[in-house]
């Protein structure tokens, strides 16, 4: 402890926490000014994609609605009979940085888009923060650390990915590769250690599982390479040991729950017929959602970028392989390029042999179905390497080679553009962007190089080149919002269909037809909906969907369509969108009971018209039914059997039954009974590994010991 004479003062102290939060607030304004179509206008939003809308954007909403409520939404009742939420991983239910978005104040029970838009700007933010200080982590200057920074927040992966999801998981990866070089470095290495597996498992809490999936591959690989190259350390081996116990311990709030959900459920990997969650993807599917062989040069040529977009420029890529060439000696710099062009391989899916060799022999590789998403880890570490080559460009002995190889580019590139527009030969004109980028920064180069450019303002004439080419395609993809026939506006429109359905007396369900109501209506206005859009479904759900009678079994008693989808509807209600409302005379509700034959073939002792059910009350994650019964028998309540829910009968604890393969029933004795049931799912228990992963992390990090 600094004694009194040596402890920095009051003001000192105070300019080195504003130093401190100087570079976060520019990256902040840097960011926000970049996304200036979601930040500064009302006219574009990342809302308006078709798989953000029709799934996400309900998704999100229905979880915020349920946080005001008071309850945790492990259960989504309104769509399919019912689905296990966490259990499906992507609507992120898990992820810590949605609660905050759904602590939010609510506008007429809907998340305001204004909160939606600046979430998924603050997702950038974070994500560029985290890069910044994997680099001044390294040793690198602010300077080059903002470069690299903007470079991964903002181009590549993350600036053209729209799904929440997939930014919340990708923005962990340079977290863990700072305390992985950090235990490299024994820098407090086993703090760094679980500090490192907790930023793998707090991806894999986001909602996305490909990007986490990447990343645990690649922290893998690393460690492989520190225990190989020290297999007689047992600290190391004690390290790996806390980093894998705290990568394993800290997701499990959303793994415990995804893999009970698994086992039951199937998922459309764009085959004939669905596949279970649990097994790998087919192979073929894998390739097809790969960057593939020709997505390289969309490293730097904007719109090549493949199925995740590989773009970064010509700036971040010049001072990436500088960066190489200048700190080639150092162990991180080596790593991280080996990482840059492994986690690259990868991503091409069959155009590289040991892509298809990983899918064969590693575990859960297969479970990813798209390995263009490897390419987030791969710009992480060229976007460091790019941070050491701004660092040192001065010293680079090839920096006139690199400034010719800038110049040559550009001028071919501008020469190919004169020429198509000469012969008039229409052509996507963003590569004349990254050509110009090319010309100026060599400008720039060499004037600093000659002393007329400063330090500060070459580095701030690449940052802001690295901005604009990063510009044509990561602002390019964000679609328009006050279009008339865009979601959102149907979702607002379509509110009066919602407002005529709830006056509709009794319990009822509604299917609507996907070609006329693109959205998941059932999430998005709390109303129960027979069908909707969803990445998998309970296999013996969908077997049931299947049959000629599901819509009554369902309870299906409205349908949402432009036109009657079979005969015998009756229209009842026109939204100002044009669809309609039909309903079905002859639906009942979806609760019933059923009465068990005896012996024999005999008629039941009675029908089921004898008696009476009513339901008294239902939410997420409790139903209430009340019933009079003639004679034994079964109530049937048609929601989805699934693992987790619980059912006491006049207060006692009861068994569930699976009718109809599918759907939830109770045995009762003849009389009234008051049955409940209630939601109590298997994520508990993971939310409690996760504490004891995050409480162990905390320990470790505030102790700072070693392994012996």
């Amino acid at each position: 402890m600094p004694s009194l004479a040596t402890r920095p003062g009051p003001r000192v102290e105070v300019r080195a926490r504003v130093r401190a939060l100087a570079m976060p607030a520019l990256l902040l304004v840097i960011t926000a000014g970049f996304y200036w179509k979601v930040t500064l206008t009302r006219q574009y939003t990342w809302l308006e994609a078709p798989e953000c809308a029709a799934r996400i954007l309900p998704w999100l909403d229905f979880q915020a609605r349920e946080v005001h409520a008071g309850r945790l939404p492990f259960w989504d009742p309104y769509l399919w009979g019912g689905q296990s939420l966490i259990g499906q991983v992507q609507p992120g239910t898990a992820n810590p940085l949605n609660w905050a978005l759904f602590a939010l104040p609510l506008r007429d029970g809907h998340i305001r888009p204004l909160y939606l838009n600046w979430y998924w700007v603050l997702l950038h933010w974070l994500g560029a923060l985290s890069l910044y200080a994997l680099c001044r982590d390294l040793q690198a200057g602010r300077a080059a650390s903002l470069l690299g920074a903007a470079g991964f927040g903002l181009g590549g992966f993350m600036g053209f990915a729209l799904q929440p999801q997939a930014l919340a998981a990708a923005l962990w990866i340079p977290l863990s590769l700072l305390y992985f070089f950090r235990v490299l470095r024994a820098a407090r290495p086993v703090a760094s250690a679980a500090l490192s597996g907790a930023a793998v498992g707090m991806a894999c809490l986001s909602g996305d599982y490909e990007v986490p999936l990447f990343l645990a591959l690649a922290m893998a690989a690393l460690w492989a390479y520190l225990l190989a190259t020290g297999w007689r350390s047992g600290r190391r081996w004690g390290c790996a040991a806390v980093f894998a116990a705290v990568a394993l311990l800290v997701p499990a709030f959303q793994w415990v729950p995804a893999v009970e959900y698994g086992r039951h459920a199937v998922r459309w990997t764009g085959q004939e017929q669905p596949q279970r969650a649990s097994d790998a993807a087919p192979y073929p599917v894998q390739d097809a959602f790969a960057q593939r062989a020709r997505s390289v040069p969309g490293l730097i040529v904007p719109g090549w970028g493949g199925e995740a977009n590989s773009f970064l420029g010509v700036v971040v890529v010049t001072f990436a392989a500088a960066g190489v060439a200048l700190g080639w000696r150092r162990r991180e710099t080596k790593l991280l390029a080996a990482l840059a062009l492994a986690a690259t391989a990868l991503s091409l899916g069959n155009d590289d042999v040991f892509s298809g060799m990983l899918y064969a022999l590693v575990p859960f590789v297969g479970r990813a179905r798209g390995p263009a998403s490897c390419i987030a880890v791969a710009q992480a570490a060229i976007c460091a390497l790019a941070a050491f080559g701004l660092d040192g460009w001065p010293g680079l002995r090839g920096a006139r080679a690199a400034r010719w190889w800038l110049v040559g580019f550009g001028a071919a590139v501008m020469a190919l553009y004169t020429a198509l527009a000469l012969a008039r030969v229409e052509c996507d004109q963003r590569p004349a962007v990254t050509a110009l980028a090319a010309l100026l920064l060599a400008a720039a180069l060499y004037g600093w190089q000659r002393g007329t450019l400063g330090a500060r303002g070459a580095a701030a004439s690449a940052l802001l080149l690295a901005l604009l080419e990063a510009g044509t395609v990561s602002t390019f993809s964000i679609p328009e919002a006050t279009r008339r026939d865009s979601i959102g506006h149907r979702m607002q429109d379509e509110a009066d269909m919602a407002a005529w359905l709830r006056l509709q007396p009794g319990w009822f369900r509604v299917q609507a037809d996907p070609r006329d109501v693109p959205y998941n209506f059932g999430d998005w206005f709390g109303i129960d909906q027979s069908n909707g859009s969803v990445p998998s479904l309970p296999e013996k759900m969908l077997r049931l969907a299947r049959r000629e009678d599901a819509a009554r079994l369902f309870g299906v008693g409205y349908y949402l369509s432009r036109n009657a989808p079979h005969a015998g509807l009756v229209d009842v209600f026109e939204s100002a969108t044009g669809v309609k409302v039909f309903r079905d005379p002859k639906a009942r509700p979806p609760l019933w009971t059923l009465h068990d034959a005896p012996a024999g073939g005999a008629a039941p002792p009675c029908a089921a018209e004898d008696d009476k059910v009513r339901l008294e009350s239902r939410t997420a994650s409790a139903v209430v039914v009340v019933a009079e019964m003639r004679c034994p028998g079964t109530v049937v309540l048609a929601d989805a059997y699934a693992p987790g829910w619980l059912v006491w009968v006049d207060r006692r604890r009861g068994i569930i039954r699976e009718v109809e393969g599918a759907l939830r029933g109770v045995a009762v004795d003849a009389g009234a009974h008051r049955i409940e049931f209630r939601y109590r799912a298997v994520a508990y228990w993971g939310a409690g590994l996760s504490l004891l992963g995050i409480l162990l992390t905390a320990v470790l990090a505030r102790r700072g010991g070693g392994v012996h």
